[in-house]
């Protein structure tokens, strides 16, 4: 706790640099100053403990006069200092959207949190998944940036309250070594996951362009006869990356973009910077440095199984089917299926140890349409390079063998904490299998999830093993809110409302087993102890 940098052995999200960063939120042996709230109706700004600080103290008492930077509003504040308490909570945020129905022509999402001061295998049940509201996704206008920011903002401003003023709790019996008695906690949003297209809908950052990179200045290039961009020059960019971007820097441009009403110019400054506005979460960066260009991860769910290992296994059957156009019709479909057909046996016959039968398997190659994450998983690791050693040219095989192993580092090693020298080998990997992409599969397919991979060690450096914040455990939740049965009409309160009983069941059976629970019948919170 007293470390302000991680643990060597990251296994646990506390294992982080930026658990350590924040240790005084948790430290009951530190002091520290609360941020400000300005008082103009209206304006409700957050002056941070540092802006508090640099502020001139008045002729006489400790209050000090603070001008609001966004109002400019001139206001007395008496600083006040706190302790941290190990009883604190810090939040991972997720959102995602998915289509409820067969067809897109009915959207729906949620915004979610689960405690990311729960170690993983606690927090990684769908019981442990809270919403915080659903989101009627087919109602909202297209290509609007604010569009989620009514559905968040309840979010941010319970955040705020809950940093500044605490939420008061009262220990009716002493419990895990602190005493009975009135006790005033705190929280915060530690970081957000979600895949890619979910992380620029909060964060307001495009889907791709120019500027497609939430992390470094990476620029792309707009592939010929085409509106997407790629992002090639993979092996120049390994021995001279592109600089980190800088939130500081970031922000005042984000201002000019939010102030543009001429809708040509805001599209242009959203090309140049690489995002549409700035994201409402950066409301929290003045409460303890929420960064947008750093706690928006990568989610290795999507990022590795759904992504690269899908695109690139099916990039090859198109190279079979391409490689076969100069083929009589009959001949050709002849060697495809065999080609197929022999892979397929090969992993119908492949014998898979209880572990790995434990939970979804690959089956059926003619099915991949159906596979989900799990099954693109075990396909890559550990089952393609039996399958594809022989139906692959040498420099193919080595692309894949890459892919391979940094799926094999990511479920299998990773999860018993990753080190030092992990981290330098999964970004060497990630390295060369994007310099191979290039070369082997072309610059059309240095796609900006591709380039992401490169940034996943800075990932695990700021907040430990990457199976602490992936979307396994939110995925099923997903599915447990599809799976239920409604009329189709208002499904959002009918997900609520089996949310809340949900919650409510889990309240009661806790307090059944003789575990802590919450009576919310006061005004105050009160942990009662059965």
């Amino acid at each position: 706790m007293h470390s302000s940098v991680g643990q060597k052995s990251q296994k646990e999200l506390w294992d982080g640099v930026r658990f350590a960063e924040l240790s005084y939120f948790w430290d009951p042996n530190k002091s520290w100053t609360l941020p400000a709230r300005c008082p103009t109706i209206g304006c409700g700004r957050i002056i941070s403990a540092l802006e508090i600080e640099k502020s001139p103290f008045q002729v006489t008492g400790h209050s000090k006069s603070i001008s609001c930077p966004t109002c400019y509003n001139l206001f007395t504040h008496v600083p006040t200092t706190v302790q941290g308490d190990p009883r604190n909570i810090a939040y991972i945020g997720h959102w995602d959207g998915w289509q409820p129905f067969q067809g897109s022509c009915r959207g729906c999402g949620a915004i979610e949190v689960s405690v990311a001061t729960m170690t993983k295998n606690e927090r990684n049940h769908v019981d442990e998944v809270y919403v915080v509201g659903f989101v009627p996704t087919c109602l909202l206008p297209a290509k609007t940036p604010i569009s989620l920011d009514p559905f968040l903002d309840p979010l941010v401003h319970e955040i705020e309250d809950g940093f500044i003023e605490g939420i008061d709790v009262d220990y009716a019996l002493p419990l895990d070594g602190f005493p009975a008695g009135p006790i005033v906690l705190r929280h915060m949003l530690l970081l957000w996951t979600g895949d890619h297209v979910a992380q620029c809908e909060i964060s307001k950052g495009l889907f791709g362009g120019q500027r497609a990179c939430r992390f470094c200045h990476l620029i792309g290039e707009r592939l010929p006869d085409s509106s997407h961009y790629c992002y090639p020059n993979c092996r120049r960019t390994a021995w001279s990356p592109y600089p980190p971007r800088n939130i500081d820097e970031l922000v005042h441009a984000l201002d000019i973009i939010d102030q543009e009403e001429r809708q040509s110019i805001r599209q242009q400054l959203s090309k140049e910077t690489g995002f549409k506005g700035t994201s409402i979460l950066h409301r929290l960066n003045p409460l303890y440095g929420f960064d947008i260009t750093k706690d928006f991860v990568i989610d290795l769910q999507h990022g590795l199984p759904l992504n690269p290992v899908k695109h690139e296994f099916e990039a090859f059957l198109a190279l079979i089917a391409e490689g076969s156009r100069e083929e009589l019709g009959e001949e050709r479909e002849c060697r495809i299926r065999n080609v197929r057909k022999d892979i397929g046996d090969k992993l119908d016959r492949i014998p898979w140890t209880s572990e790995l039968r434990a939970s979804r398997i690959p089956k059926k190659l003619h099915q991949i349409g159906f596979w989900k994450a799990e099954d693109w998983q075990k396909f890559s690791f550990p089952a393609s390079e039996f399958l594809l050693y022989d139906k692959m040219t040498k420099k193919w095989f080595t692309l894949w063998q890459c892919l391979s192993r940094l799926v094999e580092l990511t479920f299998g090693d990773g999860r018993h904490g990753w080190t030092e020298n992990m981290s330098l080998i999964f970004h060497k990997l990630a390295l060369r299998h994007n310099i191979l992409v290039e070369e082997v599969l072309g610059k059309a397919e240095c796609r900006i999830t591709v380039h992401n991979l490169v940034h996943v060690s800075d990932g695990v450096h700021r907040f430990s093993s990457p199976d602490n914040y992936w979307c396994y455990v939110f995925e099923r939740a997903v599915a447990g809110y599809v799976n239920l049965p409604t009329n189709g009409r208002n499904i959002e309160h009918t997900y609520a409302a089996k949310e809340l009983r949900k919650e409510f069941q889990k309240l009661k059976q806790g307090s059944q087993q003789g575990q802590r629970f919450v009576d919310f019948s006061d005004t105050k919170v009160q942990v009662l102890v059965v």
